[in-house]
């Protein structure tokens, strides 16, 4: 867990996002909002997914749970995803991490 810290924070200071840490027990650690955003991020890319910009990876996420919190089911999002050329499978991927690291609160609407 403490290995884990520690990268989340170095990908942090990679990403210019130094100012989104926080101090814990006399070390720096990414902020809560920051580390699940990086969660998000290494989830993906360690699918092989190409991202260029991280930035806009993550709004993506958050597109997507927005989608879901505003009444989108999981099909519907992967019809809208397919219509713009996204591979089915890349499509479900990307909308599984983001709602287990950025929105939990959205996982019953996955199932249905």
């Amino acid at each position: 867990m403490r290995r884990a810290g520690l990268i989340l924070a170095a990908l942090a200071a990679i990403l210019g996002l130094v100012g989104c840490t926080q101090e814990v027990s006399g070390r720096t650690v990414p902020s809560p909002e920051l580390a699940k955003e990086l969660r998000f991020l290494t989830t993906v890319y360690d699918q092989g997914i190409l991202v260029t910009n991280s930035t806009d990876a993550v709004n993506m996420g958050y597109e997507i749970c927005e989608e879901l919190d505003a009444g989108s089911s999981r099909d519907d999002l992967i019809r809208d995803a397919q219509a713009e050329g996204v591979d089915r499978n890349e499509a479900e991927y990307v909308i599984g991490v983001s709602v287990a690291e950025l929105c939990p609160r959205n996982l019953a609407k996955l199932k249905q």
